[in-house]
């Protein structure tokens, strides 16, 4: 343990499991100070400050200015015993930002007032739950409204929320004027709007990425020979634009840019990218009906298939959803299948309309045989108007009288994860409205695909702080609104000598006790309330001195939708000082 000069050894040798191998930050500080008395090597490691320098520091050197009236708020308010603090933000040594959860507890640390606190890193789990609700939003607006101006009002409120983001634009390609044209935007100035809303063929870093369809991540605008007398006026240094593409074709770029130096990362352009994906999805199903307003089939396929991917992130669901959709609204189809690629073979995870034998035999297609490699191989769409013509068909498609076949990748980013595959009985059967209806139908896929990797990503992350709460060394429960226990850890069970089953599922409202029920009602309406007292359990013949806060639990949109109760057994503590007083009356 690193410990401020003057603090005995022997905390030092008693805490080193506990607190210096802790794999979660930990630092003890001084209540009245605020100077850092001892930190772990987790924390060391994570806000990368060395020894010397954290215990140089106060709490204030790692918050953000505007945090620091926040800070003196909670530190003014500190109880003795537990405190649940909440999210916070830190500073790292480098300037930039973790999202932490705060438990602590006071303690006598060598005489002193301190507090040990226990940092749990949740960055990464937060910046997966903002992408998770940013993709939702745009994801909903895809599906449910044909009207692109909704679609991108979304998509750009969205990304301009984050500090690093200043301004965001979508610009379109008008093929007939050979311009890219900017449909919407958020705080480009008028300047600017006069000189570059249409930016003619083939000028500037917008068509530098259209021609390209490569992402352009710009850290210093200053150094990029193609950025335009009207982009540099703006004064922005880095930039970064995604293509927005249907099919292989570039038909617009999605711009964000910031007016201070930043190297955008990866899992920003990935963001980027899936509301890329979204706004090409929306374009090319808006497209599509405009295309097919004769054929409400048509449209019925798309929306049920994007319903199925709004609704559910089980792929299983999505796939065979697609499949009998497909089978049932397209009458010249004969067989619809879904091939997801995995290392040399290729796995049918859905199908319609094949024979059981047929089925067997291109359950699992070998690299590199048939048209569905042919697909996955090139990572492009596929038609073949007569198999008789046609080197890639196997046998087994021509004993099963597939006659023309039509087949689109299915892509992530930029790698081919699969493909989809319909076929028919007759030759010359597809046309150009079946191949964008499919496309369509991949892209919604691809969506849901995204969302299902995106949410086992959180499932992940929610799996860490489960293992936090069940291995909590305080009692923790999770109590709803109508005063019934959902949830709750180990050490409950054990400090009330029951069990899960009889914890679980219990109406605090008809327990023999119901001293506490005032202070969980005031959570619920938002504010944290203390209880200590004598309590006589329930469940079992436990009879305990409880000391318990109650903290309220809010949504994204601030409301309360339960409590969590945190618990500890100060029996002890209450029998020795019991002693104590009963040993001076003596006296």
């Amino acid at each position: 343990m690193i410990i401020r000069h003057g603090v005995p050894h022997k905390f030092e040798e008693i805490s080193s499991i506990f607190f210096d191998n802790n794999p979660t930050s930990m630092w003890i500080y001084d209540l009245e100070t605020l100077c850092f008395l001892a930190v772990n090597n987790a924390a060391i490691h994570s806000y990368g400050y060395s020894r010397k320098e954290f215990l140089e520091m106060t709490l204030k050197d790692i918050r953000p200015s505007k945090d620091i009236p926040r800070l003196n708020d909670n530190i003014s308010n500190v109880t003795e015993g537990l405190d649940v603090a909440g999210n916070w933000k830190h500073k790292k040594k480098d300037g930039s930002i973790l999202d932490v959860e705060i438990i602590s507890h006071t303690i006598n640390f060598a005489g002193r007032d301190a507090e040990m606190v226990l940092a749990h890193d949740i960055t990464k789990r937060k910046q997966v739950e903002d992408e998770l609700r940013t993709l939702n939003r745009i994801t909903q607006a895809v599906n449910q409204s044909h009207n692109l101006k909704d679609i991108y009002k979304i998509a750009l409120d969205s990304v301009i929320e984050p500090e690093y983001v200043d301004i965001a634009g979508i610009y379109l390609v008008d093929e007939a004027k050979k311009e890219a044209v900017l449909v919407d935007y958020r705080n480009y100035p008028k300047d600017y709007i006069n000189k570059a809303a249409k930016i003619p063929y083939p000028k500037g870093v917008t068509w530098k990425v259209i021609n390209s369809g490569n992402i352009c991540n710009i850290t210093n605008a200053n150094d990029e020979p193609d950025m335009g007398s009207a982009g540099r006026a703006l004064g922005f240094r880095s930039l970064l634009g995604i293509p927005i593409a249907i099919e292989d074709k570039t038909i617009g770029v999605f711009w964000i840019a910031s007016y201070k130096e930043y190297k955008f990362s990866e899992t920003q352009v990935h963001l980027l990218t899936s509301i890329g994906m979204q706004i090409a999805a929306a374009i090319a199903r808006a497209n599509l009906y405009s295309e097919l307003s004769k054929k409400n089939r048509y449209e019925e396929i798309v929306s049920s298939i994007a319903r199925s991917v709004h609704q559910s992130i089980n792929l299983q669901e999505v796939f065979e959803n697609a499949v009998e959709a497909m089978i049932k609204k397209i009458d010249i189809v004969k067989h619809v299948a879904i091939h997801m690629a995995e290392d040399d073979i290729a796995v049918m995870v859905a199908h319609r309309g094949h024979p059981k034998w047929f089925a067997e035999r291109v359950k699992i297609i070998p690299y590199p045989k048939g048209f569905t490699w042919a697909t996955i191989i090139e990572g492009k769409p596929k038609y073949c108007p007569d198999v008789d013509k046609d080197k890639n068909i196997g046998p087994a498609g021509k004993k099963v009288g597939i006659k023309c076949y039509l087949s689109v990748p299915l892509k992530i980013e930029d790698k081919t994860v699969g493909c989809i595959n319909i076929t028919s009985p007759k030759k010359n059967a597809f046309d150009e409205e079946e191949i964008k209806l499919l496309e369509i139908v991949a892209s919604q896929i691809e969506t849901a695909i995204n969302n299902a990797q995106q949410a086992e990503a959180l499932r992940e992350s929610e799996e860490r702080y489960r293992i936090l709460f069940d291995q909590s060394p305080v009692g923790v429960c999770i109590i709803d609104k109508n005063l019934k226990i959902t949830h709750c850890n180990e050490k409950m069970v054990q400090i009330y000598q029951s069990s899960y089953e009889k914890i679980i599922g219990l109406d605090l409202t008809k327990l023999k006790d119901k001293s506490f029920i005032p202070s969980i009602e005031n959570a619920l309406e938002g504010h944290i309330s203390d209880h200590e007292a004598l309590y006589e359990a329930t469940t079992s013949k436990a009879k305990i001195w409880e000391k318990v806060r109650f903290v309220p639990l809010k949504n994204p949109d601030g409301n309360v939708f339960g409590v969590m109760e945190v618990l500890e057994d100060i029996t002890e503590r209450k029998n020795t000082e019991e002693k104590i007083k009963s040993s001076l009356r003596e006296k």
